[in-house]
């Protein structure tokens, strides 16, 4: 946009939304990012993947449903088309929501392991994660996502970035899968993670993505 210059990046800001909201301001459009504050259609979208997972389990949900979280759109999402579904009649049961988190941007967890007010959720400091699409320190939807994960009775937890990159490999080589860094901190807890075990008996939903891979990444992995 003429005129408009990339804001430096501040603790506990997000230099990308500031710059929306001035071309917003000064161009007169219409704020339409992948987040709920600005844009009340958002959830509209992710909630299709619990649609699609509930039809290929053959009408049934599942037991756990497991989100890459950065902003905490995708987890809202996909909570509010299982409670939909059951509002429907077409389940009757509703999962339980896990955010995964990489624990070099864990606003969320935690906030969850702190019983943060939902509307009080501190930024991260210092975002530094090799699931760069994750780093979001002010989650704009984490008030939502936390609110699905003590509605749903369920969890959050973080991983390191070396168990991401172990989870890239482990299911590149077994499944044929070349997930990118956002999806793969939610296998390895499945596999590693004591708490999930709980879940690896149950039917789990394991949500991945899959785009070229970050190339700050490849270094590490």
């Amino acid at each position: 946009c003429e005129g408009i210059s990339r804001p430096e990046r501040a603790d506990g800001e997000d230099p990308t939304v500031k710059m929306l909201k001035e071309a917003c301001d000064r161009y007169n459009w219409y704020p339409c990012p992948s987040f709920g504050p600005m844009n009340p259609y958002q959830a509209e979208g992710p909630k299709t993947m619990s649609f699609e997972i509930v039809e290929g389990l053959g009408w049934a949900s599942p037991d756990w449903v497991v989100v890459p979280v950065g902003a905490g759109g995708a987890l809202a999402g996909n909570w509010k088309g299982y409670r939909e579904f059951e509002q429907l009649g077409l389940i009757k049961s509703k999962p339980s929501m896990v955010a995964v988190q990489s624990t070099g941007c864990a606003p969320v967890v935690r906030a969850y392991e702190r019983n943060m007010d939902p509307l009080k959720i501190v930024p991260w400091e210092r975002p530094d994660s090799v699931a760069t699409g994750l780093m979001d320190p002010l989650p704009w939807d984490g008030d939502a996502a936390l609110r699905a994960i003590k509605d749903s009775n369920g969890t959050a937890l973080a991983v390191t970035n070396g168990e991401i990159l172990e989870a890239q490999r482990i299911l590149a080589k077994s499944e044929g899968i070349f997930a990118d860094q956002r999806g793969n901190g939610n296998f390895n807890p499945i596999l590693a993670r004591p708490l999930m075990v709980g879940a690896i008996t149950a039917r789990c939903a394991i949500s991945l993505t899959q785009r070229p891979c970050d190339p700050l990444a490849w270094p590490q992995f």
